[in-house]
């Protein structure tokens, strides 16, 4: 049975309350949002990017109208990006999350029933997910934290409850992706770090994101950062992530290509734009700690 909300749904709320408190979370894309008040993903028009996205073209025209004709920014707000950037706190590290869609295994002839013995939790590893992270994750190596998250409910009351109760990160299973090299299911029954995958049963035991989290703040902790730099250093990070993952290869650059203005010249604005353009194709939320 598949989970009774949608994967976007969970993700909104897991990265909420991973912004509040002591965690600090940024969403690279929240500086384009906030600065511009657009997601740039969203506005290209060349029609290569469409093609791979048709439901999205028939949802934007649907509502309005016209084909997506694209979006030009005075140079002034690109120029206005550098200071807003370097306004912010010194960035510390890097967080790459992906979203999972629980399906709830109750029955005893389901697949991975003998590996439990009682009701459990499942999602499929896909394929060209599993290489983007993988790759991501040797990319990164120890300077970041890279990981599947997946919620241990089902239901929209439950969904209501975590809102509620603020325990989303409480109630994820999360699960490093060279962990699950070579299996194409991964099964688990409760919130933390405990799981099995499979096609042959591996038992595996992830990360708790929250004590990674403060390990790397404890870390990081003597280190100013100049935003700037980092920023750099992490497109940089995408760039080589992508040049390994040929199907994404050419709409990556086409959309750079659409996204980012001939005549702009901000470093920071084509990194932020990169960024956000890798994780709009992987579905893959990069999130920065400051």
């Amino acid at each position: 049975m598949k989970a009774e909300f949608e994967e976007k749904q969970y993700e909104q709320h897991l990265n909420l309350e991973l912004l509040q408190g002591e965690n600090l979370i940024l969403p690279p894309g929240q500086v384009l949002e906030n600065t511009f008040g657009f997601d740039a993903a969203l506005f290209s028009k060349h029609p290569k990017f469409w093609k791979h996205y048709p439901h999205m073209y028939k949802w934007y025209h649907k509502y309005f109208r016209q084909a997506p004709n694209g979006i030009k920014l005075p140079i002034e707000l690109w120029k206005d990006l550098e200071y807003e950037v370097q306004d912010l706190p010194p960035f510390k590290f890097n967080i790459f999350i992906q979203h999972k869609r629980p399906e709830y295994m109750s029955k005893e002839n389901s697949a991975e029933w003998s590996s439990w013995n009682s009701p459990y939790y499942r999602y499929s590893i896909m394929e060209h997910q599993q290489q983007t992270l993988m790759t991501l994750e040797n990319k990164v190596n120890n300077n970041g934290i890279v990981t599947y998250a997946c919620p241990t409910f089902h239901t929209k009351q439950e969904f209501w409850n975590a809102v509620k109760n603020k325990s989303f990160i409480q109630n994820s299973n999360f699960c490093q992706p060279k962990f699950l090299h070579n299996h194409l299911k991964y099964t688990f029954q409760n919130g933390g770090t405990y799981g099995i995958a499979h096609s042959k049963p591996e038992k595996i035991d992830g990360i708790n994101i929250q004590e990674q989290i403060q390990m790397f703040r404890k870390k990081t902790s003597n280190q100013n950062n100049d935003n700037r730099e980092y920023l750099l250093t992490l497109s940089e990070t995408v760039d080589n992530t992508i040049n390994e993952i040929q199907n994404l290869q050419e709409q990556y650059y086409m959309m750079q290509e659409e996204m980012i203005p001939k005549n702009i010249n901000s470093n920071i604005a084509k990194s932020l734009i990169k960024i956000d353009i890798f994780s709009f194709l992987t579905d893959i939320k990069v999130n920065i700690a400051v």
